[in-house]
């Protein structure tokens, strides 16, 4: 969450005009990082706890 919190605040304050999932993407800490496909959880569970909750909004788990 403190990511996105982040990113978000730092759109603020570089006065962006128009809000799109690029730039959001762009203010993530890592933006050259590609979403990962698949997640695996080894402690059986299928929850995300929170861990690249941008990043993961597609990948498998």
């Amino acid at each position: 969450r403190a990511e996105l919190v982040d990113a978000v605040q730092r759109i603020i304050d570089g006065n962006v005009r128009r809000v799109t999932e690029k730039t959001i993407k762009r203010h993530l800490y890592d933006p050259g990082m590609p979403d990962p496909d698949l997640v695996v959880r080894t402690s059986g569970e299928y929850r995300i706890s929170n861990f690249l909750l941008w990043e993961l909004a597609y990948s498998e788990l």
